[in-house]
């Protein structure tokens, strides 16, 4: 999730809390967040917030993110495509960009476990 309007984690990471709540599987933070949560203090900029799922969960993300508004972006290219229904997220290449009316469309990059 794009971090560019605010770098306080309970505002950061309840934009993704939100989009995942009635998700039925698990996740986690992970990445630079989950250090700053670790630690109790914002330690540099972020530009997006990294989750994990279970690898066996895979399926009920991407049926969570079906039934969204969402589109893929490559962050290192700044490509953006529609997600595709059936086609798995990847790992790294694949972040999530959410609606935001406030700025910047916010993302996060889903990692399997």
């Amino acid at each position: 999730m794009s971090t560019s309007s605010s770098d306080k984690p309970d505002v950061v990471l309840a934009s993704v809390t939100d989009f995942l709540i009635g998700y039925e599987g698990s996740f986690w933070v992970v990445g630079g967040w989950a250090i700053d949560l670790h630690l109790g203090v914002v330690t540099r900029a972020h530009h997006d917030v990294d989750i994990a799922v279970r690898a066996d969960e895979q399926h009920l993300l991407e049926a969570w993110i079906a039934e969204r508004d969402v589109l893929l972006e490559n962050p290192m290219t700044g490509d953006r495509r529609p997600w595709v229904e059936r086609v798995p997220l990847r790992p790294g290449p694949d972040a999530l960009i959410l609606p935001d009316a406030t700025g910047p469309p916010p993302s996060f990059g889903p990692d399997v476990l």
